[in-house]
């Protein structure tokens, strides 16, 4: 039994009142953001600096921001950031869309497991609404980005707030400033989003077999220690047993493409924020080779533990707010 807050089932997008799913998502992601800002911009600024020239790691960042900063300094660019939120709506309709395309034809599938095909059309979808979605978010994170990294302390102040960046980055360098790093950022977000979802698709399939050998006492399991172990872990609640089995989930995807994509990242945070004072078009391989002769492979991994500490409880959050309010906006 069990309500439909409790069910594994997948809501599909159908199923949804819009306006009431858009209300409550708007609302609680301006949230989140707001919380995640501050790690973020001490992720990027992390990414941007040369060796270790200004901050030697996450807390080292943090206390130099703020006392040279103050607080506000932590929340630079972040009007920029959740102007993204309109990006985001495009993503998850794009990909909510998608999704449901490939339902269709899945009594088409003859070649691959069940699994494998669910797995492939979350990679498919998740990939291809993000490259979508890019279109709308790209400006605003070069923007956001732009500010987050003007640390007031010895550069001097090319913006004044975002729609300043926005007029000046345009008359400066025109749309392509704006574009700057677009086809870099489709190379990280795409690739990111769709090993995001395969691997929660994935998982959340597994997970529900784990389900039926620690809840059905007649289900056989080749590996009868497996069954125990699953019993004693997995909540008897219902409503529990969904939210933890999302959580981890989400903790699990969140923290896989991070790891997987770090590298792109880095270099898309480069490329994106190599200010124009530079007065040359930077490519991914000079970019690349310039990170590479600055820090070596060490290099690849800059950020990381600030990018997995701000993807993870994202991803966490995300997945199971997702869950909940398409639950919440079903049509009475």
């Amino acid at each position: 039994g069990g309500t439909v807050l409790s069910s594994m089932k997948d809501v599909a997008w159908q199923e949804l009142d819009k306006v009431k799913y858009y209300g409550y998502r708007t609302l609680f992601f301006v949230g989140v953001r707001g919380l995640m800002h501050p790690i973020n911009l001490v992720k990027t600024r992390l990414q941007v600096q040369r060796g270790q020239e200004v901050y030697t790691g996450v807390r080292h960042a943090f206390r130099q921001i703020l006392k040279q900063e103050g607080p506000s300094g932590l929340f630079k660019g972040i009007f920029a950031h959740q102007l993204g939120l309109a990006g985001r709506a495009v993503y998850i309709s794009t990909f909510e869309y998608l999704k449901s395309k490939f339902k269709e034809v899945e009594h088409l599938n003859k070649q691959v497991s069940a699994e494998q095909f669910n797995a492939a059309a979350m990679f498919l979808a998740g990939g291809a609404s993000s490259i979508i979605s890019q279109a709308v978010t790209n400006p605003l994170l070069v923007v956001s980005e732009r500010l987050m990294v003007q640390d007031g302390t010895h550069r001097e102040r090319a913006y004044h707030g975002t729609w300043h960046a926005f007029r000046t980055i345009y008359a400066t360098e025109g749309l392509r400033g704006l574009y700057r790093g677009y086809s870099i950022s489709l190379m990280t977000f795409g690739p990111n989003s769709a090993i995001w979802w395969s691997t929660y698709g994935l998982y959340m399939q597994y997970a529900e077999k784990v389900h039926q050998l620690a809840l059905d006492p007649t289900a056989t399991s080749s590996w009868p220690t497996l069954s125990a172990l699953a019993s004693k872990l997995v909540p008897q609640n219902e409503t529990l047993r969904l939210l933890v089995t999302q959580g981890v989930g989400g903790a699990i995807a969140g923290t896989v493409a991070a790891v997987a994509t770090n590298p792109l990242d880095v270099i898309r945070t480069r490329m994106q924020v190599t200010l124009a004072v530079e007065h040359h078009q930077t490519t991914f391989r000079h970019t690349a080779r310039q990170l590479m002769k600055e820090d070596g492979v060490r290099g690849l991994g800059k950020g990381l533990t600030a990018r997995v500490l701000a993807t993870a409880p994202t991803s966490i959050l995300m997945i199971v707010v997702y869950e909940l309010l398409k639950r919440l906006s079903l049509k009475s």
